[in-house]
């Protein structure tokens, strides 16, 4: 019997191991042709920087296959996407059609994505955009979540997605939102955690949670009274769920500049590059001072706000404005609403 045992592990054991070579020898192949394409790209430049250039290249590739393996071993469907650029910039897309609606899985990937960035010491900066077919950053988060929730998937979804927004806002990283089109409630809230805002010259930003029943989470609401910085006017838009045009926005610096549709990424990229000029450690140690005391009170409070925000959503009145919510998107509420 334990004859036939050994034999087995060791049978699993060379199945694994001619896997993992194929596995390897299939990465191997892909890097050779990324280098070659580099290479061919950049042929007028020194082949010392063509080597670093490409060897960047290669380390993203492997990088981005990690993320995916990652996100296939949990047998989810990945909507989040990672690119890298040059000089360590990750691109992080959202790409959950049609309006990029935000539920569990969206906030775990996202939490996820930023962890591994963050572990890369390669990786220095992180702009945020979206990758719809239509004018949406993001939506906000799915209605469907906060449908008559449970309390144990509601804690879980709760605190998975305040827990990235707080890492989001301590970061070491550069944090850039580049926000294309509509971009209320929770899409409004990862912008307010990013370093910088660029918003097309159209669409909408807003933390609107009222309009739906629901009070604006409260440390969600500090970051836009801390950003805005003139109370009267940021409670008038969180007590009326306000959603301001880009122009109004960068009048009260809830964003930071507003640009052509067409100008967006490039824009980013230019704002990251500059930041990029100062020292990561002196940055990031700033950030720690300025940021690390409102992180901790946010933290300390999740579980508290969790309890709270799971009686209110199951309280009839609630859950009588969401089902009408729900309804009016049809389809049994199988599309998304935006919050």
């Amino acid at each position: 019997m334990a004859g036939n045992f050994d034999r087995n592990c060791a049978q699993k054991r060379r199945e694994r191991q001619a896997s993992e070579r194929r596995v390897s020898r299939e990465v191997e192949l892909v890097i050779v042709v990324v280098l070659s394409q580099t290479q061919q790209i950049l042929g007028l430049c020194t082949q010392v920087n063509v080597f670093h250039v490409s060897k960047v290249y290669a380390q993203s590739l492997l990088f981005i296959k990690g993320t995916m393996e990652s996100a296939q071993a949990t047998n989810k469907q990945q909507w989040v996407e990672i690119s890298i650029k040059p000089g360590g910039v990750a691109i992080v897309s959202l790409k959950r059609e049609p309006v990029n609606t935000m539920n569990f899985n969206v906030w775990q990937q996202l939490s996820d994505t930023l962890d591994q960035l963050e572990a890369n010491p390669h990786i220095r900066a992180v702009i945020f955009r979206s990758a719809l077919k239509r004018d949406v950053f993001t939506a906000g988060n799915d209605i469907t979540e906060l449908f008559k929730p449970t309390k144990e998937g509601y804690r879980n979804f709760w605190l998975t997605s305040n827990r990235f927004l707080s890492k989001l806002f301590a970061s070491r990283l550069i944090t850039v939102a580049a926000i294309r089109g509509a971009c209320p409630a929770g899409g409004c809230a990862l912008s307010l955690c990013c370093d910088y805002r660029i918003m097309t010259d159209f669409g909408h930003i807003g933390l609107n949670e009222v309009a739906l029943g629901i009070s604006v989470p409260k440390f969600w609401a500090k970051r836009m009274q801390d950003v805005i910085g003139i109370a009267p006017i940021s409670d008038q838009l969180l007590l009326q769920a306000k959603l301001i045009s880009p122009q109004q926005a960068l009048d009260i610096h809830l964003v930071d500049e507003v640009v052509a549709a067409h100008m967006l990424e490039a824009r980013a990229l230019e704002v990251v590059n500059g930041m990029l000029k100062m020292p990561d450690g002196s940055r990031s140690e700033t950030k720690r001072l300025l940021r690390g005391e409102f992180c901790q009170e946010w933290e300390a409070y999740m579980e508290e706000e969790a309890e709270y925000a799971w009686k209110l959503l199951n309280s009839p009145p609630v859950v009588a404005r969401l089902e009408s919510v729900l309804k009016t998107l049809g389809n049994g509420g199988k599309k998304r609403a935006k919050l």
